[in-house]
Protein backbone atom coordinates (compact mmCIF):
# COMPACT_ATOMS: atom_id res chain seq x y z
CA UNK A 1 0.00 0.00 0.00
CA UNK A 2 2.69 2.55 1.15
CA UNK A 3 4.78 1.39 -2.10
CA UNK A 4 1.60 2.51 -4.83
CA UNK A 5 1.02 5.59 -2.58
CA UNK A 6 4.65 6.66 -3.07
CA UNK A 7 4.37 5.67 -6.52
CA UNK A 8 1.67 7.96 -6.94
CA UNK A 9 2.99 10.88 -5.13
CA UNK A 10 6.28 11.00 -7.41
CA UNK A 11 3.98 10.11 -10.47
CA UNK A 12 2.01 13.88 -8.96
CA UNK A 13 5.78 15.28 -8.65
CA UNK A 14 6.98 14.62 -11.94
CA UNK A 15 3.43 15.86 -13.84
CA UNK A 16 4.10 19.46 -11.79
CA UNK A 17 7.70 19.16 -13.10
CA UNK A 18 7.04 18.72 -16.38
CA UNK A 19 4.18 21.34 -16.38
CA UNK A 20 6.58 24.30 -15.29
CA UNK A 21 9.04 23.08 -17.99
CA UNK A 22 6.71 23.22 -20.76
CA UNK A 23 4.80 26.26 -19.64
CA UNK A 24 8.63 27.86 -19.56
CA UNK A 25 8.98 26.63 -22.67
CA UNK A 26 5.61 27.21 -24.54
CA UNK A 27 5.93 31.04 -22.88
CA UNK A 28 9.56 31.15 -24.55
CA UNK A 29 8.54 30.04 -28.11
CA UNK A 30 5.30 32.33 -28.09
CA UNK A 31 7.81 35.06 -27.54
CA UNK A 32 10.15 33.57 -30.36
CA UNK A 33 7.14 34.19 -32.23
CA UNK A 34 6.46 37.52 -32.14
CA UNK A 35 9.58 38.35 -31.91
CA UNK A 36 9.75 36.63 -35.67
CA UNK A 37 6.68 37.56 -36.45
CA UNK A 38 5.65 41.28 -34.92
CA UNK A 39 9.40 42.78 -34.22
CA UNK A 40 7.94 44.02 -31.12
CA UNK A 41 11.17 43.44 -28.64
CA UNK A 42 13.75 43.48 -31.67
CA UNK A 43 14.08 47.26 -31.37
CA UNK A 44 15.76 49.52 -28.71
CA UNK A 45 15.28 47.21 -26.12
CA UNK A 46 17.76 44.50 -27.56
CA UNK A 47 19.98 47.36 -26.71
CA UNK A 48 18.63 47.20 -23.17
CA UNK A 49 15.69 44.85 -21.55
CA UNK A 50 15.93 47.40 -18.53
CA UNK A 51 13.82 50.01 -19.91
CA UNK A 52 14.46 53.45 -21.57
CA UNK A 53 16.25 55.37 -18.79
CA UNK A 54 19.25 52.97 -19.61
CA UNK A 55 18.76 53.76 -23.25
CA UNK A 56 18.64 57.38 -21.97
CA UNK A 57 22.11 56.88 -19.72
CA UNK A 58 23.96 55.06 -22.82
CA UNK A 59 23.29 57.64 -25.09
CA UNK A 60 25.01 60.59 -21.89
CA UNK A 61 27.86 58.31 -21.31
CA UNK A 62 28.77 57.11 -24.84
CA UNK A 63 28.14 60.12 -26.97
CA UNK A 64 29.24 63.52 -26.62
CA UNK A 65 27.10 66.82 -26.54
CA UNK A 66 27.68 68.44 -30.12
CA UNK A 67 26.16 72.16 -31.09
CA UNK A 68 22.39 70.99 -32.23
CA UNK A 69 21.94 72.36 -35.86
CA UNK A 70 18.62 73.89 -36.62
CA UNK A 71 17.71 71.23 -38.99
CA UNK A 72 18.69 68.33 -35.81
CA UNK A 73 16.48 70.92 -33.96
CA UNK A 74 13.23 70.40 -36.40
CA UNK A 75 13.94 66.58 -36.80
CA UNK A 76 14.20 65.65 -32.89
CA UNK A 77 10.90 68.05 -32.31
CA UNK A 78 8.94 65.80 -35.51
CA UNK A 79 10.51 62.62 -34.99
CA UNK A 80 9.06 62.70 -31.46
CA UNK A 81 5.67 63.20 -32.46
CA UNK A 82 6.06 61.10 -35.64
CA UNK A 83 6.69 58.24 -33.36
CA UNK A 84 4.24 59.20 -31.02
CA UNK A 85 1.50 58.79 -34.18
CA UNK A 86 2.70 55.46 -34.84
CA UNK A 87 2.11 54.05 -31.40
CA UNK A 88 -1.11 56.21 -30.87
CA UNK A 89 -2.61 54.08 -34.25
CA UNK A 90 -1.84 50.77 -33.44
CA UNK A 91 -3.37 51.19 -30.08
CA UNK A 92 -6.67 52.40 -31.58
CA UNK A 93 -6.43 49.56 -34.22
CA UNK A 94 -5.47 46.96 -31.44
CA UNK A 95 -8.59 48.62 -29.74
CA UNK A 96 -10.45 47.64 -32.85
CA UNK A 97 -9.31 44.51 -34.34
CA UNK A 98 -7.31 43.16 -31.31
CA UNK A 99 -4.58 41.43 -33.32
CA UNK A 100 -1.00 40.82 -32.69
CA UNK A 101 0.85 42.94 -34.68
CA UNK A 102 -1.05 46.23 -33.64
CA UNK A 103 -0.32 44.94 -29.52
CA UNK A 104 2.99 44.41 -30.28
CA UNK A 105 4.43 46.92 -32.76
CA UNK A 106 2.63 49.88 -30.72
CA UNK A 107 5.00 49.11 -27.64
CA UNK A 108 8.02 49.12 -29.74
CA UNK A 109 7.01 52.82 -31.17
CA UNK A 110 6.54 53.24 -27.51
CA UNK A 111 10.31 53.04 -27.34
CA UNK A 112 10.99 54.68 -30.19
CA UNK A 113 9.00 57.90 -29.24
CA UNK A 114 10.58 57.91 -25.79
CA UNK A 115 14.36 57.49 -27.62
CA UNK A 116 13.68 60.70 -29.46
CA UNK A 117 12.75 62.07 -25.72
CA UNK A 118 16.17 61.04 -24.60
CA UNK A 119 17.63 63.23 -26.92
CA UNK A 120 15.30 65.99 -26.50
CA UNK A 121 16.31 65.62 -22.75
CA UNK A 122 20.15 65.62 -23.35
CA UNK A 123 19.68 69.04 -25.69
CA UNK A 124 17.41 70.74 -23.42
CA UNK A 125 14.67 70.99 -26.21
CA UNK A 126 10.59 71.52 -25.38
CA UNK A 127 8.84 68.68 -25.71
CA UNK A 128 6.20 68.81 -28.27
CA UNK A 129 4.35 66.03 -26.32
CA UNK A 130 2.57 68.71 -23.51
CA UNK A 131 -0.12 65.61 -23.36
CA UNK A 132 0.79 62.16 -23.95
CA UNK A 133 -3.30 61.10 -24.27
CA UNK A 134 -3.84 58.85 -27.70
CA UNK A 135 -4.53 61.40 -30.04
CA UNK A 136 -3.38 64.45 -29.04
CA UNK A 137 -0.80 66.02 -31.15
CA UNK A 138 1.22 69.87 -31.09
CA UNK A 139 1.80 69.76 -34.90
CA UNK A 140 -1.41 70.25 -37.44
CA UNK A 141 -0.14 67.99 -39.86
CA UNK A 142 -0.24 65.23 -37.56
CA UNK A 143 -3.04 65.80 -35.89
CA UNK A 144 -5.05 65.63 -39.10
CA UNK A 145 -3.10 62.81 -40.50
CA UNK A 146 -3.51 60.71 -37.00
CA UNK A 147 -7.43 61.45 -37.76
CA UNK A 148 -7.47 60.30 -41.06
CA UNK A 149 -5.58 56.99 -40.58
CA UNK A 150 -8.04 56.27 -37.61
CA UNK A 151 -10.79 56.64 -40.02
CA UNK A 152 -8.96 54.55 -42.53
CA UNK A 153 -8.29 51.80 -40.04
CA UNK A 154 -11.52 51.23 -38.90
CA UNK A 155 -12.89 49.96 -42.41
CA UNK A 156 -11.15 46.81 -42.03
CA UNK A 157 -8.75 44.85 -40.83
CA UNK A 158 -7.21 44.83 -44.00
CA UNK A 159 -7.15 48.75 -44.19
CA UNK A 160 -5.79 48.57 -40.52
CA UNK A 161 -2.88 46.62 -42.08
CA UNK A 162 -2.58 49.01 -44.78
CA UNK A 163 -2.66 52.16 -42.13
CA UNK A 164 -0.11 50.08 -40.73
CA UNK A 165 2.29 49.73 -43.74
CA UNK A 166 1.74 53.61 -44.54
CA UNK A 167 2.96 54.69 -40.76
CA UNK A 168 6.36 52.47 -41.47
CA UNK A 169 6.65 53.84 -45.18
CA UNK A 170 6.37 57.59 -43.92
CA UNK A 171 8.22 56.64 -41.03
CA UNK A 172 11.27 55.42 -43.05
CA UNK A 173 11.30 57.73 -45.54
CA UNK A 174 10.99 60.90 -42.69
CA UNK A 175 13.89 59.09 -40.90
CA UNK A 176 16.20 59.28 -43.99
CA UNK A 177 15.20 62.81 -45.39
CA UNK A 178 16.19 63.78 -41.72
CA UNK A 179 19.41 61.64 -41.59
CA UNK A 180 20.50 63.46 -44.73
CA UNK A 181 20.37 66.65 -43.08
CA UNK A 182 22.56 65.62 -39.24
CA UNK A 183 25.75 65.05 -38.24
CA UNK A 184 25.47 64.81 -34.61
CA UNK A 185 26.21 60.94 -34.04
CA UNK A 186 24.02 60.11 -31.11
CA UNK A 187 20.83 61.76 -33.03
CA UNK A 188 22.25 59.69 -36.32
CA UNK A 189 22.71 56.53 -34.24
CA UNK A 190 19.35 56.57 -32.95
CA UNK A 191 17.66 57.32 -36.30
CA UNK A 192 19.29 54.45 -37.60
CA UNK A 193 17.92 51.78 -34.82
CA UNK A 194 13.85 54.26 -35.41
CA UNK A 195 14.70 53.08 -38.94
CA UNK A 196 15.55 49.18 -38.93
CA UNK A 197 12.60 48.89 -36.27
CA UNK A 198 10.31 50.30 -38.91
CA UNK A 199 11.86 47.97 -41.63
CA UNK A 200 10.69 45.12 -39.62
CA UNK A 201 7.73 46.36 -39.07
CA UNK A 202 6.78 47.43 -42.37
CA UNK A 203 7.98 43.55 -42.89
CA UNK A 204 5.45 42.61 -40.62
CA UNK A 205 2.69 44.64 -41.88
CA UNK A 206 3.24 43.55 -45.74
CA UNK A 207 3.53 39.64 -44.61
CA UNK A 208 -0.26 39.96 -42.59
CA UNK A 209 -1.60 41.63 -45.87
CA UNK A 210 0.09 38.78 -47.74
CA UNK A 211 -2.16 36.25 -46.02
CA UNK A 212 -5.21 38.64 -46.68
CA UNK A 213 -4.66 38.51 -50.23
CA UNK A 214 -4.01 41.99 -50.31
CA UNK A 215 -0.75 44.22 -51.29
CA UNK A 216 0.64 47.87 -50.36
CA UNK A 217 1.91 50.15 -52.70
CA UNK A 218 3.98 52.73 -51.28
CA UNK A 219 3.64 56.31 -51.27
CA UNK A 220 6.78 57.66 -50.21
CA UNK A 221 9.43 54.83 -50.70
CA UNK A 222 10.04 53.94 -54.22
CA UNK A 223 8.69 50.64 -55.22
CA UNK A 224 12.72 49.65 -55.81
CA UNK A 225 13.32 50.44 -51.99
CA UNK A 226 10.17 49.21 -50.86
CA UNK A 227 10.27 45.50 -52.54
CA UNK A 228 13.72 45.31 -51.05
CA UNK A 229 12.88 45.87 -47.90
CA UNK A 230 9.70 43.17 -47.65
CA UNK A 231 11.46 40.43 -49.37
CA UNK A 232 14.71 41.00 -46.85
CA UNK A 233 15.01 38.97 -43.50
CA UNK A 234 14.03 40.51 -40.16
CA UNK A 235 17.00 42.63 -38.99
CA UNK A 236 18.51 42.28 -35.39
CA UNK A 237 19.01 45.22 -33.29
CA UNK A 238 22.24 46.36 -31.19
CA UNK A 239 23.28 48.59 -34.34
CA UNK A 240 23.35 51.50 -32.01
CA UNK A 241 26.11 49.63 -30.46
CA UNK A 242 27.75 48.00 -33.06
CA UNK A 243 28.00 51.47 -34.29
CA UNK A 244 30.58 52.32 -31.48
CA UNK A 245 32.83 49.33 -31.76
CA UNK A 246 31.13 47.79 -28.25
CA UNK A 247 28.85 44.94 -29.30
CA UNK A 248 31.79 42.42 -30.12
CA UNK A 249 30.85 38.64 -28.85
CA UNK A 250 33.17 37.30 -26.27
CA UNK A 251 34.90 33.60 -27.16
CA UNK A 252 34.91 30.57 -25.34
CA UNK A 253 34.20 27.12 -25.92
CA UNK A 254 31.70 24.82 -24.32
CA UNK A 255 29.17 21.99 -24.59
CA UNK A 256 25.90 22.02 -23.19
CA UNK A 257 22.18 20.83 -24.02
CA UNK A 258 20.61 23.96 -24.64
CA UNK A 259 16.52 22.76 -25.74
CA UNK A 260 15.58 26.46 -25.82
CA UNK A 261 18.28 28.43 -26.56
CA UNK A 262 20.27 31.17 -24.87
CA UNK A 263 23.92 30.75 -24.39
CA UNK A 264 25.74 28.33 -22.10
CA UNK A 265 29.64 29.94 -21.36
CA UNK A 266 33.54 29.50 -21.66
CA UNK A 267 35.86 31.10 -19.60
CA UNK A 268 36.28 34.62 -21.18
CA UNK A 269 36.24 38.19 -21.02
CA UNK A 270 33.67 40.14 -23.05
CA UNK A 271 33.07 43.80 -23.14
CA UNK A 272 29.11 43.56 -24.18
CA UNK A 273 27.73 46.45 -23.37
CA UNK A 274 24.63 46.41 -25.49
CA UNK A 275 23.73 43.04 -26.02
CA UNK A 276 24.50 39.44 -25.33
CA UNK A 277 25.97 37.77 -21.82
CA UNK A 278 29.36 38.14 -20.63
CA UNK A 279 31.34 34.76 -20.71
CA UNK A 280 32.38 32.21 -17.76
CA UNK A 281 32.91 28.43 -17.36
CA UNK A 282 30.65 26.66 -15.42
CA UNK A 283 28.00 23.96 -16.48
CA UNK A 284 24.30 24.91 -17.05
CA UNK A 285 20.69 23.87 -16.92
CA UNK A 286 19.35 25.89 -19.85
CA UNK A 287 15.99 24.84 -20.76
CA UNK A 288 14.03 27.75 -21.61
CA UNK A 289 15.33 31.12 -20.80
CA UNK A 290 16.32 30.95 -17.11
CA UNK A 291 19.72 31.98 -16.07
CA UNK A 292 23.09 29.51 -16.49
CA UNK A 293 24.33 27.46 -14.12
CA UNK A 294 27.75 26.45 -12.55
CA UNK A 295 30.72 28.66 -11.53
CA UNK A 296 31.81 31.54 -13.41
CA UNK A 297 35.12 33.22 -14.40
CA UNK A 298 34.60 36.12 -16.08
CA UNK A 299 34.45 39.91 -16.36
CA UNK A 300 31.79 41.75 -18.71
CA UNK A 301 30.88 45.30 -18.92
CA UNK A 302 27.18 45.54 -19.38
CA UNK A 303 25.97 49.27 -19.02
CA UNK A 304 23.16 48.69 -20.77
CA UNK A 305 21.30 45.57 -19.55
CA UNK A 306 23.11 44.76 -16.38
CA UNK A 307 26.43 43.75 -15.08
CA UNK A 308 27.88 40.47 -15.43
CA UNK A 309 30.99 40.83 -13.33
CA UNK A 310 32.33 38.14 -10.61
CA UNK A 311 32.19 34.24 -9.75
CA UNK A 312 28.88 33.23 -8.91
CA UNK A 313 26.41 29.71 -9.29
CA UNK A 314 23.54 29.51 -10.55
CA UNK A 315 20.43 26.94 -11.34
CA UNK A 316 17.96 26.35 -13.51
CA UNK A 317 14.99 23.94 -13.54
CA UNK A 318 15.08 21.46 -16.50
CA UNK A 319 17.06 19.09 -18.64
CA UNK A 320 20.28 19.87 -20.17
CA UNK A 321 23.94 20.17 -19.22
CA UNK A 322 26.64 22.46 -20.51
CA UNK A 323 30.22 22.97 -19.40
CA UNK A 324 33.40 23.93 -20.88
CA UNK A 325 36.52 26.98 -21.01
CA UNK A 326 37.98 28.84 -22.82
CA UNK A 327 39.18 32.10 -23.68
CA UNK A 328 38.29 34.84 -25.26
CA UNK A 329 37.97 38.61 -25.35
CA UNK A 330 35.32 41.02 -27.11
Amino acid sequence: MKSIQLKHFLGIITFLFLGVVLIACDKNEVYLDELADNNAANDLTTMTREGTADVCAFIMDNYPTEELSSDEETALIFMREEEKLARDVYIKMEEKWGTKPFNNIQKAEERHTTAVLCLIDKYDLVDPVTNNEVGVFTNPDLQSLYQTLIDKGNVSLGEAYIVGAMIEDLDIFDLQDNASKIDNKDILDVFAELERGSRNHLRAFARNLKNLDLTYTPEHLSEEAYQEIINSGTEKGGKLCANLGLSSNGNGQGNGNRPCGLNQGGNGNGNRPCVGNQNGSGNGNRPCNGNGNGNGNGNGNRPCNGNGNGNGNGNGNGNGNGNGNGNGNG
